[in-house]
């Protein structure tokens, strides 16, 4: 799988888990005040899914994204040169 497939084979992961955990919440007959078990336990792992997920966007391409967003440009570029000067034009015009 390439780095692009496991970033959206983990965020189809935390989808899946978010809607395991939204499903618990609604069907659970748990009294109010009280979180059940298993949706403490859902929590947890769609924490660990979602920074798994940001990790793999930071590492396939997502902290170069946020350069180039940051710098206007393309990360790591070098300023653009100076526009050539013309030889036949004198400077003292």
């Amino acid at each position: 799988m390439t780095g692009g497939g496991w970033v959206w084979a983990v965020f189809a992961l935390l989808l899946a888990v978010l809607g395991a955990r939204a499903w618990v919440v609604e069907t659970g007959r748990g009294r109010l005040g009280r979180t059940p078990a298993k949706v403490q336990v859902l929590t947890g792992v769609a924490g660990v899914v979602l920074v798994g997920l940001v990790v793999l966007l930071a590492v396939d391409g997502g902290l170069q994204l946020a350069d180039m967003l940051r710098r206007g440009g393309q990360a790591g570029s070098a300023p653009a040169p100076a526009a050539p000067v013309d030889p036949v034009v004198p400077a003292n015009r």
